[in-house]
């Protein structure tokens, strides 16, 4: 399971992203991606292609959804 907002901030870039999922694909690993902020905040886009490329799934979750009981 992945959470982020799929934004570079630090470390690998997109590309780089892309990569890894395929190393992880190779190696039969799955990730389900959540993307977790603001739809217009997040990329979405590279979150979907890294669940899509090892046959995992994306889902968006935004915070400002949730209740505090549910925190």
């Amino acid at each position: 399971m992945y959470l982020s907002d799929g934004l570079t901030n630090e470390g690998p870039g997109e590309g780089e992203n892309i990569d890894l999922a395929h190393d992880a694909a190779d190696e039969g690993i799955t990730i389900y991606t959540i993307g977790f902020g603001a739809s217009n905040e997040l990329d979405e886009d590279l979150l979907k292609q890294i669940a899509d490329i090892t046959g995992g799934s994306y889902s968006h979750e935004d915070p400002s959804n949730l209740s505090a009981a549910a925190v």
